[in-house]
């Protein structure tokens, strides 16, 4: 088996992909954020933050507004590796402290399909309440846009994509619900 080759049942599994709800998942979803009295929506928010996209040469910064308790966390990422070290890569800030909570780690990476250069890091992890600051930096090759090689397995999610995993359980409750009550 070429190794270069990303096959489908070697994607890593999302906890959800926006572009891809169906009408009444989109309904729910947008129904809990308007009822949502929390800090930031993070009760119904299913992403975080996130940077996508990504292109050469280029950083990136996304903060969250303070969020007032733990949440658990899919983290999400891709980067480039040369020379066995990330020149692609990301990290989580806590924006009081400037503590690093959380970065791409070549040791905790695995091949994200396509060149060789590709890596995707995926991490569950609880942020507690607080403030953070979500930051990506690019080199000058192998990116959206410009890509040197083949791009990773979803070069859309280029970058970082954090998940609410709390919020998508809860929203896939609903939807559950919403889909036998159409049934009866």
């Amino acid at each position: 088996m070429d190794e270069n080759i990303v096959h489908f049942s070697d994607m890593t599994p999302l906890p959800i992909q926006l572009e891809e709800l169906s009408e009444l998942e989109r309904k729910i979803m947008i129904e809990r954020q308007e009822a949502d009295t929390s800090s930031y929506l993070i009760d119904s928010r299913p992403i975080v933050f996130q940077i996508q996209g990504v292109k050469n040469n280029s950083e990136h910064h996304r903060n969250t507004q303070p969020i007032h308790k733990d949440i658990d966390v899919f983290i999400y990422a891709f980067g480039e590796v040369k020379d066995g070290a990330f020149v692609d890569y990301g990290w989580i800030e806590d924006v009081r402290s400037k503590r690093i909570v959380w970065k791409m780690d070549i040791d905790r990476s695995k091949y994200a399909g396509g060149d060789a250069r590709n890596r995707k890091t995926e991490a569950h992890i609880t942020l507690p309440e607080g403030h953070y600051r979500l930051h990506y930096k690019s080199n000058e090759s192998h990116a959206n846009e410009n890509w040197t090689g083949d791009p990773p397995e979803r070069p859309f999610y280029y970058g970082i994509t954090v998940f609410n995993l709390s919020a998508i359980e809860k929203l896939n409750q609903e939807v559950a619900i919403a889909k036998s009550k159409n049934q009866n």
